[in-house]
């Protein structure tokens, strides 16, 4: 199933899909509002909504056969949403060191060895980001101690989070690296950064978002 994005159809996909065709069956479906299809009533337009409808669209679509989703820009989104979170034994080695990572920093686990046997036996629980209106960088993760940066429509009261990040360069949690190191440095964020941003952005009363981007 291959999903397309923003401002865009199923269309966009026709080359790829003479190419894999007919040894593969191949659905690229207009998105609802995406060319000239219709958008439900009670489809809201975020990723969240979308990516249900997209869950239960392909399941309809595949009957019980194993399925491949493919995304483009927003189409990649809304993928991440509608695919059940990985399980430990289907992780990359990348993104498990990122949660191993983040298993020592929240003190889930005293070594990485412990870590590995908690997460493969269940006693750590894993979920999207996405489906919690947030975003996690590379291998990252939010844990219930991660600092994060707080987005916020003040016209809906909507909110989206997005940890605060490391410096990309050289070893850090994000690329899946879990050194004593990136665990100090992680320590700090938390204990030290956060609250002095967390102080100054208060005494600014926030930051205009929107100016930033502008």
């Amino acid at each position: 199933m291959c999903v397309h994005g923003w401002m865009l159809s199923g269309r966009l996909w026709q080359p790829l899909v003479e190419q894999l065709q007919p040894q593969w069956e191949v659905w690229a479906p207009n998105l609802p509002g995406f060319g000239g299809s219709p958008r439900p009533r009670g489809l809201q337009p975020t990723l969240p909504s979308y990516g249900r409808w997209l869950a239960e669209a392909s399941r309809e679509r595949a009957q019980g056969r194993p399925l491949v989703l493919i995304g483009h820009s927003l189409g990649g989104s809304l993928v991440l949403h509608a695919a059940p979170p990985l399980p430990w034994e289907e992780m990359s080695e990348l993104l498990r060191g990122g949660m191993i990572g983040a298993a020592l920093s929240e003190g889930l686990a005293a070594t990485p060895e412990e870590a590995e046997r908690k997460a493969a036996a269940g006693g750590i629980r894993f979920a999207a980001a996405q489906d919690h209106s947030a975003m996690a960088g590379g291998v990252g993760s939010i844990t219930a101690s991660t600092p994060v940066v707080v987005v916020e429509d003040v016209a809906s009261g909507r909110r989206a989070f997005h940890p605060v990040m490391e410096p990309l360069a050289g070893a850090s949690l994000v690329l899946g690296v879990f050194e004593p190191e990136v665990l100090r440095r992680l320590r700090w964020m938390r204990e030290s950064l956060a609250p002095a941003l967390d102080a100054a952005l208060a005494a600014l009363g926030g930051v205009d978002a929107h100016a930033l981007i502008a």
